[in-house]
């Protein structure tokens, strides 16, 4: 997985436009646009983590908004790279692997300001078995959208002029 530090500009996917945009999986079908607020990456760690406490909220908020959101859905799964996963310590588990191992999108959570936060599926993952500790706005952002059902369905940073693939 690539490496971006916490809270920097997302800009992972680009159009011809080198604007950065967004694929958003719903039910009937995608919606493709170019968001309108920032995006600030947060758990793209590549192959390390400094640990720290676990949080067991966080990892309960984390797994909540992944179970409902499929922002950027890639064609295959990454999996866990950070050294000595207990997860993928036999060949079977990296193969086969666990929907919190097997990474195949992103998620979205909102932040302050209209800042959106732009995460690896995998954070919960991270934050669960190998103690990453995201910065303190993001961990309290995805709290509160957890609560909220963190569901992404139309979220509200999706413009209302977005192109709707159904």
């Amino acid at each position: 997985m690539a490496y971006y530090a916490d809270l920097s500009r997302y800009s992972y996917l680009t159009d011809d436009e080198d604007r950065v945009i967004e694929v958003v999986d719903i039910p009937d079908g995608c919606i493709y646009f170019v968001p309108g607020s920032p995006r600030l990456n947060v758990g793209w760690l590549g192959d390390s983590c400094r640990p720290g406490p676990v949080d067991a909220a966080l990892v309960a908020a984390l797994r909540e908004i992944a179970a409902h959101q499929r922002v950027n859905v890639t064609r295959g799964y990454h999996h866990c790279e950070i050294g000595a996963c207990p997860d993928l310590l036999s060949l079977e588990n990296f193969y086969t692997g666990t929907e919190e191992t097997r990474g195949d999108r992103e998620i979205r959570v909102p932040g302050e300001h209209g800042v959106v936060f732009a995460a690896p599926a995998l954070v919960a993952h991270y934050v669960e078995a190998h103690g990453y500790q995201p910065p303190a706005a993001f961990a309290a952002a995805t709290k509160a959208f957890a609560a909220q059902g963190g569901h992404i369905g139309e979220p509200s940073w999706v413009p209302p002029d977005a192109d709707r693939d159904y």
